[in-house]
């Protein structure tokens, strides 16, 4: 085999996922010619992207069907919705040809193009390539029967021979050499077409072999995602979309309106924790902390603060500190540990502790 195929909108996933892109290899070379099948290789395109991203969420769904993977990914809210809407699109296209016997080129080229635009969000959040940019589905050929453009051109020469021998200015040499041109152009379109059955041939050799990586990567991917926290899809792109903002510090410091603390009845200190995520309420008093209230934005005022390491006391603003993903971490001892506050009334400060106020 001289060189491999390669698809005109997919190849891009091929170093990540090529069983993905031979499935979106067969659907571009038949979107024409057959359509039927290639509706079924592009529904089999977005089950493959479902199946990973449902993997990667630590959902077991090796034995699932496609459209119970679908279920769970819209139940759980792990990928946007106009990517679900894709996928599921190219689902139903899939299933029309499967058993109503669809085939039409206008539909197997919008199920392609479903499956197109749910490919990029994939490249760029499932397979993390943050910077991943692609233009818009690049069309498919026209495609040429060649066979019957061979036929067409032995008629026109045979035509031609006719007439020239009618007005007495042809030869045989010259109908001869004609003959031979277009002997030699059908077994060159016949050369070039078998090359490309051994070529189709080769692939789908390795097609089977590609199916069973693919299975195996699955279970490695769902093992490895149900032994730690996963962050949503979802949550990771809204995430993603605010990267260039002017953004928060990872810890608020807010005071609450009206709420007092259980302990001393003092009001209460609001700290929300990453930017959306949970609320922890904590008495100036004591620094004893309370997670059972839930307060929202309009319930808050600001508050200056300051943020204090748990380990050494070394005292930060919390503008001018550095944060990890978990946490503060300290620029003096280099220790990162979930909060400490310091309040500018208090001189001192201790890190919570859950045995002492018990």
């Amino acid at each position: 085999m001289d060189k491999q195929l390669e698809s005109r909108n997919f190849e891009f996933l091929r170093t990540d996922h090529p069983l993905l892109v031979e499935y979106a290899l067969r659907a571009e070379l038949n979107a024409y010619s057959d359509p039927n099948t290639s509706l079924i290789k592009t529904r089999q395109v977005a089950e493959c992207m479902a199946r990973s991203i449902a993997c990667r969420a630590g959902m077991d769904c090796s034995d699932n069907e496609f459209d119970a993977v679908l279920g769970l990914l819209r139940r759980q809210d792990i990928v946007p919705r106009h990517v679900l809407e894709h996928l599921e699109h190219t689902q139903r296209f899939g299933n029309a040809a499967a058993h109503k016997h669809l085939s039409d080129p206008r539909t197997a080229l919008q199920a392609l193009i479903c499956a197109y635009e749910a490919a990029k969000w994939f490249a760029r959040e499932v397979l993390r390539k943050p910077d991943f940019q692609r233009g818009p589905f690049r069309p498919l050929p026209t495609p040429k029967d060649a066979t019957l453009a061979l036929k067409e051109e032995i008629e026109h020469l045979q035509q031609q021979v006719v007439r020239d021998k009618l007005a007495a200015t042809a030869t045989e040499a010259q109908f001869l050499e004609q003959l031979a041109i277009a002997t030699r152009e059908a077994a060159d379109y016949q050369q070039q077409a078998e090359q490309y059955k051994l070529a189709l041939v080769e692939q789908d050799r390795s097609l089977i072999q590609l199916e069973t990586q693919f299975t195996d990567r699955l279970r490695r991917i769902t093992r490895a995602a149900q032994s730690k926290p996963f962050q949503s899809f979802v949550d990771r792109s809204n995430s993603l979309g605010r990267r260039n903002e002017e953004s928060l510090p990872l810890f608020q410091l807010r005071i609450s309106t009206g709420m007092k603390s259980r302990c001393h009845g003092e009001t209460m200190i609001v700290v929300q924790i990453s930017r959306g995520g949970f609320i922890t309420q904590i008495c100036p008093k004591c620094l004893d902390y309370d997670t059972k209230e839930t307060l929202s934005y309009a319930d808050f005022v600001d508050l200056n603060l300051y943020i204090a390491c748990a380990r050494c006391s070394h005292r930060a603003e919390p503008g001018k500190v550095k944060y990890s993903n978990y946490g503060y971490r300290c620029p003096h001892c280099g220790w990162t540990v979930e909060l400490a506050l310091l309040l500018p009334e208090y001189s001192d400060i201790r890190p919570f502790d859950d045995e002492e106020d018990a």
